[in-house]
């Protein structure tokens, strides 16, 4: 075997013998990179990140027909995980793929003509999630990235702020479902309440209209005092009576007129302990503990219902008012930029790739070729 040796001046001189050839060839690769980056189809990427806040009174269903199988909804609904990964599952949905297609006329973008109208939304919803748009879950940061690659810069970043339109929506119609709820069922209470107390409100009306119980105190002080008033005169009137008797005998005429004041005194003091003639503006002592405990139990029903009242309406104007305040639910990490500088394929790097690759593999077949030749000749 002939073994030929080879140095860096062999390379140069087969380079200058066939120059003509690896300029050429250079030059071929080179203007077709630069016709390439000219005419070729260029796609633009533009890329957000972000992460869901704590959603304050929104509701997160456990199961959802299309996320049922992920584990993560099986935590607890404020848990930063379980909420993140659920608004990952929400922008993969078909439901907010179809209105993408419709906002942005996507089938007309990938040039689908198919008749039958379900199948071409079906080619546009593979089209939209395989070459379209893309989204990651990192589950050690917690983050979701949204990707959008198109044949238009500004077409990119209207599609990628939309998928924040199409979250931010939801989790206020989430918030204000549950809003209206609480407010309808507060108005319900209210109303309820309200209607109560109305009740009570007539009640002890009509109460102290039949008892004339509307001075309940005074009239207790005014029995008491008059009670004590006849029972004293009805004690003095006694020590007289006995010294009359004493003194006169019982058939004195004194002594009879002491008698008979007493025997009236003792039906006056009798009258307080029964209410013989059921007159309602009398009061005695024998309904004195029924007609003062269903008074006060009227009263203390009416209190209630008023602090219940007050405290009912007090948390319902709270609500409203919280119904107009919509927290932020999104925290954009990276925010999303018109894709200029990220389009793809990259012009000037494509035609220096080409450029060098081109060279340096035509220099190995033009050195290659050389050699053969050398090695044949010898």
């Amino acid at each position: 075997m002939i073994e030929v040796t080879i140095d860096s001046s062999d390379i140069v001189r087969a380079l200058k013998k066939y120059k003509t050839l690896l300029i050429s060839t250079v030059l071929v690769c080179t203007a077709m990179a630069v016709a390439y980056s000219i005419w070729g189809t260029r796609y633009y990427d533009s890329k957000s990140i972000f992460r869901t806040l704590e959603l304050e009174n929104i509701i997160i269903p456990n199961v959802d027909a299309e996320f049922k199988n992920y584990r993560y909804l099986e935590t607890d609904s404020n848990n930063p995980e379980r909420i993140n990964m659920y608004s990952y599952n929400l922008l993969k949905t078909n439901l907010f793929a179809l209105k993408t297609i419709d906002k942005f006329n996507l089938k007309k973008y990938f040039k689908i003509n198919e008749s039958d109208s379900l199948k071409a939304i079906d080619h546009t919803l593979e089209r939209y999630k395989k070459d379209l748009i893309s989204f990651i879950y990192d589950e050690d940061s917690e983050l979701v990235t949204i990707h959008v690659v198109s044949k238009d810069a500004r077409f990119s970043y209207d599609i990628l702020n939309y998928q924040y339109e199409l979250l931010n929506d939801y989790y206020r119609n989430e918030f204000f479902k549950h809003k209206d709820k609480l407010i309808s069922f507060l108005e319900a209470r209210v109303l309820e309440t309200t209607a109560q107390k109305e009740e009570i409100d007539a009640r002890i009306k009509s109460y102290d209209e039949e008892n004339m119980s509307f001075e309940l105190d005074t009239k207790l002080e005014v029995l008491l005092k008059n009670y004590f008033l006849i029972y004293q005169e009805k004690l003095s009137n006694e020590i007289d009576l006995n010294i009359a008797i004493a003194s006169y005998g019982a058939d004195n005429p004194i002594a009879k007129d002491l008698a008979r004041k007493d025997s009236l005194l003792t039906n006056q003091l009798a009258d307080f302990s029964l209410n013989k003639s059921n007159d309602p503006a009398f009061l005695s002592f024998q309904n004195i503990p029924d007609h003062v405990l269903k008074h006060n139990k009227l009263l203390n029903e009416q209190s209630l219902y008023t602090n219940l009242l007050s405290y009912l309406r007090l948390i319902h104007e709270s609500a409203k008012i919280d119904r107009l305040r919509f927290q932020e639910v999104m925290e954009i990490i990276d925010y999303p930029n018109i894709a200029g500088l990220h389009s793809k394929p990259k012009p000037a790097l494509t035609i220096i790739l080409t450029f060098f690759v081109s060279l340096l593999l035509t220099s190995t077949l033009i050195y290659n070729y050389d050699l053969y030749r050398r090695r044949d000749q010898n």
